[in-house]
C-alpha cells in the first residue's frame, strides 16, 4: 500500500484492530492502546486516520485497507500464542535503564582508537537508549516512549535532548548508524532478549537483572 506514510497505516490499523475487537470511538482505542491523552496524542490517532481514510477513497479499491485490517484480525484470531504488548507497556510505563545495568552496558563498548572522539555514555544516552528498549520490547512508536530522565532536566536541555533522541532514531531508520551506535544496538538487543520473557511472565521489569550479571 503505496502513497501515504507507513506509520499512519500502521497506526490507523492498529487502532481498527481494537474497535473490531472491543467496539467503541477511535478515542477509545487510542486510549486501550496507551496512545497519550495529550492534545498531540489524540492528533497523531485523529490526524493519521483521517488521512489514511482520505488515502484509502482515492485507492482502486477504496475498501482495501479496511479488508487488509479484517484480514489481519482473522489471522491473528487464529494464532494459539500472541504476545500481549499492553502488559509490556504497562511494565515499562515510565522506566528507564537503571544505573547499574547502563554502567555495564557502557563498560562493554570498546574505548575508540582515537581518545579524542571518545562516545558520550552518559545520563542523556541512557535515556535514547532506553527509547529504543522501550519501542522494541512494546513495538510501540519511538515518540510515545516514557523519558524520565529528559523529564528532570531544564526546559532548554529537554529539547536539546529530545533532539538527539530523534536523530539517533532517524540514524536507525536511515541505516546511517555509526559504529559505536552499532556497538550499543548489539548489547540493547541482548538486554531487550533478556527482558522480555521476564515481563511476559512475571509482568515486571527486574531492576537489578542484566544477561551479563
Amino acid at each position: 500500500m503505496d502513497g501515504i506514510a507507513v506509520s499512519a497505516i500502521r497506526r490507523t490499523a492498529a487502532l481498527r484492530l481494537c474497535q473490531i475487537a472491543v467496539g467503541g470511538s477511535l478515542h477509545n482505542a487510542a486510549s486501550m492502546l496507551d496512545f497519550p491523552l495529550t492534545a498531540e496524542g489524540k492528533h497523531r490517532a485523529a490526524d493519521g486516520a483521517k488521512r489514511v481514510h482520505q488515502w484509502a477513497r482515492q485507492r482502486p479499491d477504496p475498501g482495501e485497507f479496511e479488508e487488509a485490517v479484517h484480514s489481519l484480525a482473522d489471522y491473528l484470531d487464529q494464532c494459539d500464542s500472541l504476545i500481549d504488548y499492553r502488559r509490556r507497556r504497562n511494565a515499562l510505563r515510565n522506566w528507564c535503564i537503571p544505573e547499574n545495568v547502563w554502567r555495564e552496558i557502557a563498560s562493554r563498548i570498546p574505548e575508540p582508537e582515537n581518545a579524542g572522539h571518545r562516545p558520550e555514555l552518559g545520563e542523556r544516552k541512557r535515556q535514547t537508549a532506553s527509547i529504543v528498549v522501550w519501542a522494541r520490547l512494546s513495538e510501540g512508536e519511538h515518540v510515545f516512549a516514557p523519558h524520565p530522565i529528559r523529564n528532570r532536566q531544564d526546559p532548554k536541555n529537554r529539547n536539546a535532548w529530545r533532539l538527539s533522541d530523534y536523530a539517533f532514531w532517524a540514524r536507525i531508520q536511515q541505516g546511517t548508524t555509526r559504529q559505536v551506535d552499532d556497538q550499543l544496538l548489539a548489547l540493547l538487543d541482548q538486554y531487550i532478549a533478556h527482558l522480555a520473557p521476564i515481563i511476559d511472565l512475571e509482568g515486571e521489569v527486574p531492576k537489578e537483572s542484566s544477561p551479563w550479571s
